[in-house]
């Protein structure tokens, strides 16, 4: 029987230099053998040689001898599977590191096959084969190749109209800058656009198709009502660094009519490939609470909750007959420390600041504030609104079961000039009275008639649209015709309509106007932002962060009116933040806000 291996030893009988048994002297001589048997083996004849025998008495040192099996006592030596108990143990320390997970499975599912031949190797041809086999998937696993990194940089892009029906705005309404991600072979685009303005009507993108090897397929949009651009479009390709994209585009003008797709082609400039840069995330603010208690009173930003470390200015505006009795900031004296009624601090923890008014009782002495606006009352916002008439005819509108009702006598054709104005629905302490008299001393708002204001009455379009007009100092009577069907021919606003088509600050379509539909928040800031438009007026922004808390219900199509108007100083938001987009705004609001305007545009 061949044995399947040997273990050698050399020792001090058969060492080649002092080996005591001459016989062997300088040879090597089998301590261990190792012979594959079964189980149906009882006895194994072996041929035993002994030293020691051998040097005692020469030639008797080889005996025969007979090993007799006992399988009953069968036990199983594992001595022989350290090896691959340690190339187990050096596999599960490998981390998974930059190789990708499915490289590193696979070594995973190896030492799980390894473990198992633990139980199963017989011989030492087993046993080394399966040492192999793990060796050879731990090499397998380091040279594999490393996860392929997400590769995110901009390039320039330019959108050119390829059929003639496409608006020329459209393209303009697109950030120009393009994200891509680019990793496995294949690119992700974020295109990013915002509203346009077409024949006077206010449009947005809300469908966008990329055309590849002649399959057409619908991106991904994700709203950002708080940003300029104000809707994202996100589409794969399979092709790296395209010289141009084809795109169907579907606007808001169109929706029904899908088959009005317009046809773009998006051009790339590689030259101007840039890494993208994250902008690192801000921290968390703390915040602290203001509290402003009593009439006519505001702030900059607004009431409520704050960035702590925040600059924040308290504005007073007593009536023409009061004058501040006291001023307080969490309980102590702050009276002295108010200039031309305004107190400027930096918030580093909860504030109600206070403030209480007397009746002026010295002539001449009159604190009155400087009349843009008033306070934080129980209106939503120390803004205005207004509107224009002429003859004796009431005109009512409902809208959301507010009514609107314009008196024509309240226009006054020549707008005069009146000094000492008052009406007998406003009282001295009314929160707009400054604001009020302001605009009725310009003829601007002169009265509902019978010495009425109206100062709760609700704004229309009419009403807004003929401010504007007698601000504008354009020639309103040559503004061309209009053909609306429910303005008629002697209407006293007509011409303002015609003038407000023909610049663009409103857009209708069809053949009715409704001069007369109550106007809310957002659709006035739309209005008001396109005149300044129009008539290329910048302002300086007083305000440079506005962040409203209710910025998610403002429309799309208003919200970059909005933000202009509000970092204007023009628009504020309530006390508690919000500014309301869907709510009426009265004739008081009106008469605040169209103030502001004035003033800033005059500064």
């Amino acid at each position: 029987m061949e044995p399947i291996s040997t273990y050698n030893v050399i020792d001090v009988y058969n060492d080649p230099e002092i080996g005591k048994d001459i016989k062997m002297k300088g040879n090597k001589y089998p301590k261990e053998t190792i012979v594959a048997i079964d189980k149906n083996t009882n006895l194994l004849p072996v041929k035993v040689y002994i030293p020691a025998l051998e040097n005692m008495s020469p030639g008797d040192g080889t005996k025969k001898a007979n090993i007799q099996f006992d399988w009953n006592t069968l036990e199983i030596n594992k001595v022989f599977t350290t090896s691959l108990v340690n190339k187990i143990t050096e596999a599960e320390s490998i981390t998974q590191g930059k190789k990708t997970s499915a490289a590193y499975q696979e070594l995973q599912n190896a030492v799980q096959t390894a473990k198992q031949n633990l139980n199963t190797v017989n011989t030492i041809d087993d046993l080394q084969n399966a040492v192999n086999e793990l060796q050879a998937a731990i090499d397998k696993f380091n040279s594999s190749a490393d996860v392929l990194q997400e590769k995110v940089y901009t390039v320039n892009a330019e959108l050119i109209q390829i059929d003639t029906t496409t608006p020329m705005t459209l393209g303009t309404s697109m950030n120009k800058i393009i994200k891509l991600s680019e990793k496995d072979n294949t690119v992700k685009y974020e295109i990013q656009f915002k509203p346009f303005t077409e024949n006077g009507k206010t449009l947005n993108i809300v469908e966008l198709y990329s055309i590849e090897n002649g399959e057409s397929k619908k991106a991904k949009i994700i709203e950002n009502s708080a940003d300029e651009y104000n809707k994202t479009f996100i589409f794969t390709r399979q092709t790296l660094q395209e010289p141009d994209i084809m795109l169907d585009i579907l606007t808001d003008l169109n929706i029904d009519k899908k088959e009005n797709m317009q046809k773009f082609s998006l051009v790339f400039d590689w030259t101007t490939k840039k890494d993208f840069k994250k902008e690192p995330e801000k921290p968390v603010e703390e915040k602290v609470n203001l509290t402003l208690t009593g009439e006519n009173i505001s702030s900059n930003p607004a009431a409520g909750q704050i960035a702590k470390g925040t600059n924040v200015t308290v504005t007073v505006v007593p009536a023409s007959n009061k004058e501040v009795q006291s001023f307080t900031v969490n309980g102590a004296d702050k009276k002295s420390d108010l200039i031309n009624n305004q107190y400027t601090f930096n918030i580093d923890r909860d504030t109600q600041i206070n403030v209480e008014y007397k009746d002026i009782t010295s002539p001449g002495n009159n604190n009155s504030g400087s009349g843009g606006g008033g306070g934080s009352s129980s209106s939503s916002e120390n803004s205005g609104s207004t509107e224009r008439g002429s003859s004796n005819n009431t005109v009512k509108e409902t809208k959301q079961n507010e009514t609107v009702t314009i008196t024509e006598e309240e226009v006054a054709k020549s707008a005069p000039s009146v000094k000492n104005i008052k009406f007998k629905d406003v009282k001295d302490n009314h929160w707009a009275i400054d604001a009020i008299k302001f605009l009725a001393q310009k003829g601007i708002m002169v009265g509902t008639g019978n010495g009425n204001f109206e100062p709760n009455g609700k704004l229309s379009k009419v009403m807004l649209i003929s401010i504007l007009a007698r601000i504008s100092g354009d020639e309103i009577e040559n503004a061309e015709k209009t053909n609306f069907t429910d303005i008629p021919q002697n209407a006293w606003y007509k011409n303002d309509v015609a003038w407000a088509v023909k610049i663009g600050i409103i857009s209708v379509s069809g053949n009715k106007f409704n001069p007369n539909a109550s106007l809310t928040r957002s659709e006035t800031t739309v209005i008001i932002g396109k005149y300044l438009g129009n008539k290329n007026i910048k302002l300086e922004e007083t305000n440079k962060q506005i962040n409203f808390k209710d910025s998610k219900d403002i429309p799309a199509s208003s919200m970059q009116y909005v933000e202009k108007l509000a970092k204007y100083g023009i628009i504020k938001g309530d006390a508690s933040g919000k500014f309301n987009p869907e709510s009426s705004l009265t004739r008081a609001e009106t008469a605040s806000i169209i103030t502001r305007l004035i003033k800033a545009v005059g500064k």
